[in-house]
Formats: C-alpha cells, sequence, structure tokens
C-alpha cells in the first residue's frame, strides 16, 4: 500500500492565466501555518516556566505568524483580492528587519518610516513588544494585534480560498 499523498494542478490553457488556484493552494498553506501559530502561541502563553524562554519562544512564534500573514496577503494581491485593510507587512517588518536584522541601523528609511507607525522614535526605545494572552502590542502608541481578529481574517480568506478550490474542481482544473 502506498502511503504517499500530494496534490495534482491540471492546466487548461485558456483558463491557465485567469484561474487563482496556483495561489490558493499556496495561502491553503500559510492558512495551516497561522492556526499552528496560533495554538502554539496558547500554548506557549499558558505555560508556566522560565519567562525569558517563554519570551523566546513567543517572540519567534510571533514572527513566524506574521510571516504566514504577510505571505497570504501578498498571494492574494496577486489574485486581486482584499480582505480588510491589515498591512501584516509593518507587523511583520517591524518583527523580522527592524528588531532582529536592523538594530543597528538608526539611519534606514524603511525601518524611519515603521517608527513612525509604533511610535518609537520619539524616545530612546527602540522596539517594544508585550505578550498578552489574546493579544500583542507593538511599540509604545499600544497597536494591538489582537488574536481574534487574526482569526476572523482566516475565516474570511479561508471562505475565499474554498470557493477557489470548488470552482477549480468544477472547471477540472484539480482532481482528488
Amino acid at each position: 500500500m502506498n502511503n504517499d499523498f500530494g496534490i495534482k494542478v491540471y492546466r487548461k490553457k485558456s483558463n491557465l492565466k485567469s484561474h487563482p488556484l496556483i495561489f490558493t493552494i499556496y495561502i491553503m498553506g500559510y492558512i495551516v501555518g497561522v492556526k499552528k501559530e496560533i495554538n502554539r502561541y496558547s500554548k506557549y502563553w499558558n505555560t508556566r516556566g522560565d519567562k525569558v524562554n517563554l519570551t523566546l519562544a513567543l517572540f519567534h512564534t510571533l514572527s513566524s505568524l506574521l510571516e504566514d500573514l504577510h505571505c497570504i496577503e501578498m498571494y492574494l494581491s496577486k489574485i486581486n483580492v482584499t480582505v480588510n485593510s491589515y498591512s501584516w507587512k509593518h507587523y511583520r517588518n517591524y518583527i523580522r528587519h527592524d528588531i532582529r536584522d536592523n538594530l543597528e541601523l538608526y539611519d534606514d528609511n524603511r525601518k524611519k518610516e515603521r517608527s513612525k507607525i509604533f511610535h518609537t522614535n520619539n524616545s530612546d526605545l527602540e522596539f517594544l513588544l508585550i505578550f498578552k494572552k489574546n493579544n500583542i502590542v507593538f511599540g509604545d502608541t499600544k497597536i494591538v494585534l489582537k488574536l481574534k481578529d487574526v482569526k476572523n481574517y482566516i475565516k474570511k480568506v479561508e471562505c475565499i480560498m474554498n470557493k477557489n478550490i470548488n470552482d477549480a474542481k468544477n472547471f477540472g482544473l484539480l482532481k482528488n
């Protein structure tokens, strides 16, 4: 018995450019990642132990969550779909670039732009993240990323992607 599994995507030249199936598959993969990161965040939040290690675990989980959300947003734009007006890219870049990569780059223009959003340029504050049970606070402006908003966003995206998958099956582009 073969235990391998995967997905087959068929081309129909007449529909290849107009059908968003490939991006739908990518997006669905990142949706799985977002759900896993939200569960992981909750697990870490409810864990008792060394606060330093828990903070680092939450930081890594948040970084992965934001990367997945940014990828979803990027692929949605490729199929001309907008869901809410979140800009996951700003959050992602704050974590992945300003904090991690460019901490010592005070003159980086992109960093300066994001520091205006998160108001970390009004003092000697380089960055600020506060992990709470159901949300994360960014910067000293109290910009809050609520996990329930992320879950609602993912539900909306999932509905659109499920429709795309059903359409692809109906067009014969996707087979089980």
